[in-house]
């Protein structure tokens, strides 16, 4: 059985995403509240997918996927970015529409570092990530990209990230 780490502060939506895919029977699906929870739970278990918000309280969803892509007990553990900003058609930042108001309004502090509040489309490919979903999102897609995820795993084949 597969094991499948959910990582998002919306304890709403990790609990969806738990009924969803434990109700396969076809996954056994942790839930992480924050990115540090999620970095306690990758230390104790052996996951073969993490579905990872990037806004998140205490740590980062890109500090938790640096924690995975440099550890080797965890490389081989594919991820699927999840997150209200998304939009994949930006060039440069990956952001929403309802959340680009607020992105502006914090874009940059004094010292000219980026807002948390955009997805840097760079850390796809940095990262190795395997998928993005956009929130909020139908069951069905969800379902879809998760078996398609391990399929080509099973396959040998790389999936590309924009689905």
């Amino acid at each position: 059985m597969k094991k499948i780490l959910v990582i998002d502060d919306e304890q709403y939506l990790t609990s969806v995403l738990y009924s969803i895919l434990e109700k396969t029977g076809l996954y056994e699906v942790f839930i992480a509240n924050d990115g540090q929870e999620g970095i306690d739970l990758i230390k104790k278990y052996n996951f073969d997918l993490i579905f990872l918000d990037y806004i998140m309280p205490k740590v980062r969803g890109d500090k938790v996927l640096q924690f995975v892509r440099e550890h080797s007990d965890h490389k081989h553990i594919k991820v699927i970015i999840m997150s209200g900003l998304i939009d994949i058609l930006s060039n440069d930042v990956v952001h929403s529409k309802q959340c680009e108001e607020a992105a502006n309004d914090v874009s940059e502090d004094r010292a000219g570092t980026p807002s948390p509040n955009i997805f840097p489309i760079h850390l796809i490919e940095q990262y190795g990530i395997q998928g993005v979903l956009e929130k909020p999102f139908a069951r069905g897609k969800l379902l879809s990209l998760t078996q398609t995820i391990f399929e080509q795993e099973k396959n040998g084949k790389k999936k590309d990230f924009n689905t």
